[in-house]
């Protein structure tokens, strides 16, 4: 567990997540995706149930080359950070980026908390030596972000999302973990 005071003043907790967190993740998730564009599904598109996210938590909690993070306020969860791997020997150092925040926690710092706390753990793990993420090319403030915590832009991939009629571009980033 890791403490950070906001520059709200409020206390953030930053802990590893548990099957008993599945429900409340659940409902971060959908929540997230019915308020912001920047996910890539729609809330009611969301259909992971609490078994299934329970073992979703077990699997991850039990590899060696994935974590689910969890940013909490007042014991409440604000945000997520999950990094998948497989568990083929030739992409196993591969960790794919997951994170999201809630609406009304955004601009707190809780993203660069997350990620701190992420690249440290890659970083003392013995597996992970490459972190991807992709991320809409019109969300400035998540590509500020991740530029400020050492990833560079790898690739563009076009017409990767659909928003409101429109194709909106995906920008590759990536995090050499040495």
């Amino acid at each position: 567990m890791h403490e950070y005071q906001l520059k709200t003043g409020e206390k953030l907790t930053i802990v590893e997540a548990e099957p008993e967190d599945a429900k409340e993740l659940i409902a971060l998730v959908k929540s997230a995706a019915a308020e912001s564009q920047f996910l890539t599904f729609e809330s009611q598109e969301f259909t992971m149930t609490i078994e299934q996210e329970q073992k979703l938590l077990s699997e991850t909690k039990a590899s060696k080359n994935q974590i689910y993070l969890l940013a909490k306020i007042n014991q409440k969860i604000v945000g997520l950070l999950f990094v998948s791997a497989a568990a083929k020997k030739r992409i196993q150092h591969i960790g794919e980026i997951s994170i999201t925040i809630s609406k009304a926690n955004w601009n707190k710092g809780i993203g660069q908390h997350l990620m701190q706390q992420m690249i440290s753990w890659a970083t003392e793990n013995s597996i992970v030596r490459k972190l991807n993420l992709a991320v809409n090319s019109n969300n400035h403030g998540a590509i500020h972000l991740y530029k400020k915590m050492g990833f560079k832009q790898e690739g563009l991939s076009s017409r990767g999302s659909f928003l409101d009629g429109e194709f909106v571009d995906l920008v590759l980033m990536g995090l050499d973990i040495d």
